[in-house]
């Protein structure tokens, strides 16, 4: 689309619909000259390619036809848009219309409407509905009190949930940015099975007290550095032996002479009385 350089007059006129014919064709030629040496000019090697996507994009946007009732809506939508006052606000409005509707055509009653707040409208609308008002989720700040922090961090300390090791430090920072460096200590069980254990234990030995919830025993345990203990615990003799006991027993349950239900219940059993021997005893 190189034009061609060499010295042609330039037209000007005030009227272009009065013009005749050829002066018509001539004007034409002439502004076609010109477009193409100022785009040549601003993209260089590009030219051609930004004059494709420059005049196709504007020739779709004048081959829209418009629905008198359609574009009333738009109208009025495109006005609700401008009016929000938050970025969510406009994008729950567009996302009324955005997933029927192609860009360039609620670009053009929405001037400078960007792709990327288009597409945003369009996932907000598959996610959570057109023009649904998403409602944060209910948060609720419960106060506690020391006695419940430290009758959960007594529990958590005790030998049956954690060991020290004899070498190794970690440093524990708290809210004020004091660094502490604390003993190394290594958890027998897991997160969730030391709250579950803590609130078997509250019930049973202390039903009048009130322990912190869930969310609040997960958080301490989170800011209380330990590892969690991957293996069994000093896998002497005796160990060795109550593991033997069981798979025994369970090969006995294999051989009786009883219905497949009968053996998966007594299996079911015999599983959790060798996780309760395992850890839940030495709460006792």
């Amino acid at each position: 689309m190189r034009p061609d350089c060499s010295a042609r007059p330039l037209l000007v006129t005030r009227s272009y619909n009065q013009l005749r014919k050829g002066s018509k064709k001539n004007f034409l030629s002439s502004t076609q000259f010109v477009v193409d040496l100022l785009l040549e000019f601003l993209s260089g090697s590009d030219a051609n390619q930004v004059h494709r996507q420059l005049f196709l994009k504007e020739s779709k946007r004048s081959n829209i036809v418009m629905d008198p009732k359609l574009m009333n809506i738009l109208t009025t939508i495109a006005e609700s848009y401008n009016n929000a006052d938050s970025s969510i606000g406009r994008r729950i409005i567009l996302s009324i219309v955005a997933k029927q509707m192609d860009y360039n055509l609620i670009s053009s009653v929405i001037p400078g409407l960007m792709r990327y707040r288009y597409t945003a409208a369009r996932l907000y609308a598959e996610e959570y509905g057109k023009g649904m008002i998403k409602v944060p989720p209910h948060r609720t700040n419960v106060c506690y009190s020391q006695v419940q922090v430290e009758h959960f961090i007594d529990f958590i300390l005790s030998p049956h949930v954690s060991s020290d090791l004899p070498f190794g430090e970690k440093t524990l920072r708290l809210s004020t940015g004091t660094e502490l460096d604390v003993p190394a200590i290594i958890r027998s069980i897991n997160s969730t099975r030391i709250i579950q254990q803590y609130y078997e234990y509250c019930h049973q030995m202390c039903s009048d007290f009130s322990p912190l919830g869930s969310s609040s025993l997960y958080k301490i345990l989170d800011c209380c550095k330990a590892s969690t203990q991957k293996a069994l615990q000093g896998l002497n003799n005796f160990v060795a032996d109550g593991v033997a006991a069981f798979e025994g027993l369970t090969s006995m349950i294999g051989n009786l002479l009883i219905d497949a239900h009968e053996k998966t219940r007594l299996a079911k059993y015999l599983q959790r009385a060798k996780q309760y021997l395992k850890s839940d005893v030495k709460l006792h």
